[in-house]
């Protein structure tokens, strides 16, 4: 599979074996999230990635322990609230940016490289991390860090680590085709799994959740395969969403 970034590998690695903090920026779909861990893997560096949700988290810890052959907790670790599978074989952990990773870095240094990754959602924690991240720096003689976001002001980050280089990666594009609204929402989504297409719905809460599931299961019933996605879901309940089914699905 052709991933944007791939190009770049060499100047990535370069780049931070040369300098102690580098910032990375790309359009969402560079690859960036899933590959440079595996670059430094190669290169013969630990480290920390961290992901502002739990989700994201073992998603890209799962999608990187299947692209290097081995199980998760081995080579590739996940370290979040509520999951926590590493072992003395873990060389790169998926953590949640919480409290776990601002521990290890008030605590001691237990990695080569720390990634803050999706730094552009911003937030308390991540300008906590980040400030954390400076003091660690100052700390720990061999620790690097490496700031990857979508959308962020780099010149701004750079001079806050001391003029740290920016490698600016290109992304992929894909044609939007825009359709006229309907009546409604779940109206709009009903014709697309009409289509046979798969469709995400997004809604402010769980009440809106629930009404337009409702909605679309009484006019499509079981021809679709419908499913709730939320932070109050168990583990398995919110894996559902990422499997492939002989049916339309709507999340």
């Amino acid at each position: 599979m052709y991933l944007p970034i791939t190009e770049f590998r060499q100047q990535i690695v370069d780049t931070i074996k040369a300098n102690r903090v580098v910032i990375l920026t790309s359009p969402t779909g560079s690859g960036k999230t899933t590959q440079v861990p595996q670059y430094l893997l190669e290169e013969g560096y630990s480290s920390i990635l961290t992901q502002p949700r739990r989700l994201a988290a073992r998603a890209v810890a799962q999608r990187m322990a299947k692209e290097t052959g081995t199980k998760l907790g081995e080579l590739i670790g996940l370290n979040t609230r509520y999951e926590k599978h590493y072992s003395a074989l873990t060389r790169c952990l998926v953590s949640t940016d919480g409290l776990v990773v601002i521990r290890e870095l008030l605590g001691h240094n237990t990695c080569d490289v720390l990634i803050l990754d999706e730094v552009h959602e911003g937030g308390l924690h991540t300008e906590v991390l980040m400030a954390l991240a400076k003091r660690a720096l100052d700390r720990y003689a061999d620790l690097k860090l490496v700031i990857m976001s979508a959308t962020i002001d780099a010149p701004a980050l750079s001079t806050y680590f001391d003029d740290a280089p920016i490698i600016a990666l290109k992304g992929r594009s894909y044609k939007i085709r825009s359709k006229r609204p309907g009546a409604s929402v779940e109206a709009d989504a009903i014709d697309c799994l009409k289509m046979g297409k798969d469709v995400l719905v997004f809604q402010p809460g769980l009440s809106e959740i629930f009404s337009t599931l409702g909605k679309i299961d009484e006019v499509l019933g079981d021809s679709v395969y419908c499913m709730p996605l939320h932070a109050q879901l168990s583990i398995s309940e919110q894996e559902r969403c990422f499997a492939t089914y002989d049916r339309p699905k709507c999340i």
